[in-house]
């Protein structure tokens, strides 16, 4: 049973021979109430002790005293009056009470933000991205054929390469020579490097997102990192689509019959899987999976 609101007198009663009891007075609209331990509850239901409590009630600051079996004579000290203290009609808990009493518990609500893993992946995601896009970038091996490589920046003429050399490029000799004056390599070279620095844009405004411990400004970098990042796709996926497409529009000028795509052509689709997989995770990643409401008591001396 708990009587919550009630006005609540608490007296420490002590003996001589130093045995602390713990005594509690509840009034509810003049109905009397008391709460002991077990030693002190047979003196306080006696006419005597009956007496004291409406002494106490009535004048808190002159408790008489009262004796016990033992003939140890008990004084009130240690008034203190409360307001708003549940009571439990436990002698146990009662106890427990006589060491808090001048303690205050109050409720207080923590707000629990738990990073999950979903958008860790996100960012590591794009950095491997990055790893892959500077791989790409930097590499001649987009497009192989008998003595010949071409990448986005330069091409390579390998030792005795046949000849007529690719789109009738002037022989100079085995080394490697600046790319071809054609739209579609700048324009693919272009992309790609949109790709990386766009990429990295997204990967560090995700990671300022885990960072932050402020709820809105975690989600609006978590938002723009999503746009960003899917700029970064559609840039990267553009220049993959038109680099073969338009690079099979002047096959008849390759002076050669076998054409294949090399590796860091393939590293490229690799690097847009890998950016595809970051926008979906952050997508998913709801805010309400993100965010715990936990209550907590809290007490503090009074």
């Amino acid at each position: 049973m708990r009587t919550r609101g009630s006005q609540i007198k608490a007296y420490e009663l002590s003996t001589l021979g130093g045995t602390q009891v713990m005594l509690l007075i509840v009034s509810e609209t003049g109905n009397v109430s008391t709460f002991a331990t077990q030693k002190l509850q047979p003196i306080i239901t006696s006419e005597e002790g009956k007496a004291l409590i409406q002494m106490c009630l009535n004048s808190p600051d002159s408790c008489p005293s009262l004796s016990d079996n033992s003939g140890d004579p008990l004084s009130a000290t240690g008034f203190e009056e409360t307001d708003n203290i549940d009571v439990y009609h436990d002698s146990k808990i009662l106890h427990k009470r006589k060491k808090n009493m001048a303690q205050v518990t109050t409720n207080t609500v923590e707000t629990i933000t738990i990073t999950r893993p979903l958008k860790v992946i996100a960012l590591i995601c794009g950095l491997i991205v990055i790893v892959l896009m500077l791989m790409t970038l930097t590499s001649t091996d987009w497009l192989l054929s008998a003595g010949w490589r071409q990448g986005l920046f330069s091409h390579c003429i390998a030792l005795h390469a046949p000849t007529p050399l690719p789109f009738n490029v002037p022989n100079n000799g085995p080394d490697c020579y600046p790319t071809r004056e054609v739209g579609y390599i700048r324009v693919a070279a272009a992309l790609c490097i949109v790709t990386l620095v766009t990429d990295i844009v997204a990967t560090l405004l995700t990671g300022l997102g885990l960072r932050s411990k402020d709820q809105r400004t975690k989600y609006k970098f978590y938002r723009v990192a999503v746009y960003v990042m899917l700029l970064s796709l559609l840039s990267l996926l553009i220049a993959l689509i038109v680099y073969p497409v338009c690079f099979a529009a002047e096959l008849n000028l390759g002076n050669r019959t076998v054409w294949e795509f090399g590796w860091a052509y393939g590293v490229g689709w690799g690097a847009g899987i890998f950016l595809f997989g970051a926008v979906v995770l952050l997508l998913c990643n709801k805010e309400s999976e993100e965010i715990y409401y936990k209550e907590r008591k809290v007490t503090s001396s009074a």
